[in-house]
């Protein structure tokens, strides 16, 4: 099989509700395509507010700026 490692989220995407892209992530890593996530270039609320949802996958890796 096929995979990365890691998928990194790098900018904040304003323009897709946040949900569409944690969900998209899930998929991702629930069909082995990827076997974790991060982010960069994230705020803290953001991250906190990725954090709240239920049921996504959670991310593992953070690159600062």
């Amino acid at each position: 099989m096929t995979y990365v490692d890691l998928y990194q989220c790098h900018r904040y995407d304003p323009n897709t509700p946040l949900e569409e892209t944690m969900t998209a992530l899930a998929e991702v890593v629930g069909q082995e395509k990827a076997r974790y996530i991060g982010f960069s270039e994230w705020s803290p609320q953001q991250i906190q507010a990725a954090l709240n949802l239920a049921d996504v996958e959670r991310f593992v890796s953070s690159q600062s700026t």
